[in-house]
């Protein structure tokens, strides 16, 4: 697989030396029809994009109001860089133009992760409409004048890339697919976007706690881990775990035993109804006394972008 040089993060790709380097075929003119990914690379991330089927909007709580997320599975703290064609207006901010992302590595693959690191690639007079279709074309396009050197922009985006036939749950209506396509080696591939995440730095996403509640003895008040119908509705998409009331989308699971007493979405026979549904019932900032027994923060790291915004 091409992976981006590290040269591009630098901002700098080096002399012109077009004479030496043979075409890709991966600058192609404008209107081209670029296929969709397939083969060995559409197998790697149908197994490894962490979703099949219809992809549930479950419940939780946060602020003490119900919420809905999604669960994208395991995710690493760090952003992979994504590439965005844009244009100066010369009066104002730099505008993106009509052109998929480009990224240079996929589920499955050393690097991959679902957040990215954005970084603005400028387009020259000369650029005509061509569309850039890997990263090797990036590479290409500045030395032929093309583009100017990718910049940072100091922002991160959550754009799961997924099997094109994965479908998700919005509570209302038909399961809808991904909408977005960016290009990998000269190929579109699917990703659903759930806009701007928070980082801690450049490269690094912030992480929220996802507080798994369970009372002590049992199994946690989740749906989903128990494959249980808790409050009798007829699905497992019901959980009382609780958010911060401004999480990201990277969760850090945090396994919290409440005493016995509590009631919940079991109790209460309604998915929006429990005792426990803000952060600082559990933690004030220590662990409230007379609710909370015990907590461990784990490793477990996911992407649980929240509908409405992470």
């Amino acid at each position: 697989m091409k992976v981006v040089a590290f040269a591009m993060l630098a901002g700098c790709l080096g002399p012109q030396v077009s004479d030496d380097l043979a075409a890709s075929g991966d600058i192609v003119p404008a209107g081209s029809t670029i296929p969709a990914i397939d083969g060995d690379d559409a197998e790697t991330i149908a197994l490894h994009d962490n979703v099949d089927g219809v992809v549930p909007r479950l419940t939780g709580f946060a602020g003490g109001i119900q919420i809905h997320t999604w669960d994208f599975g395991p995710a690493p703290s760090f952003a992979a860089p994504i590439y965005m064609l844009m244009r100066d207006p010369g009066n104002g901010p730099h505008v993106r133009i009509d052109h998929p992302p480009i990224i240079g590595t996929i589920p499955g693959e050393a690097g991959y992760s679902p957040f990215w690191s954005v970084f603005e690639v400028q387009v020259t007079a000369a650029y005509a409409g061509e569309l850039l279709t890997s990263s090797t074309s990036l590479e290409e396009a500045e030395r032929d004048g093309l583009i100017e050197a990718p910049k940072p922009l100091g922002i991160a985006v959550n754009y799961p890339i997924v099997a094109a036939d994965v479908r998700l749950d919005t509570g209302s209506g038909t399961p809808l697919p991904p909408a977005e396509t960016c290009y990998y080696e000269h190929h579109t591939v699917a990703y659903f976007d759930f806009g701007e995440v928070a980082t801690a730095s450049a490269v690094e996403i912030a992480t929220s706690p996802r507080y798994v509640l369970r009372r002590e003895g049992q199994e946690p008040l989740s749906e989903p881990s128990r494959g249980v119908d808790l409050d009798g509705d007829g699905d497992i998409v019901d959980t009382n775990d609780v958010f911060p009331a401004t999480p990201t989308a990277l969760c850090q699971r945090v396994d919290v035993v409440v005493v016995p007493a509590i009631g919940s979405i079991d109790t209460s026979h309604d998915d929006a109804i429990a005792d426990l549904t803000s952060e600082a019932q559990l933690f004030d900032p220590g662990p409230v006394a007379g609710t909370v027994l015990a907590f461990t923060a784990t490793t477990d790291l996911r992407d649980c972008p929240r509908q409405g915004g992470s």
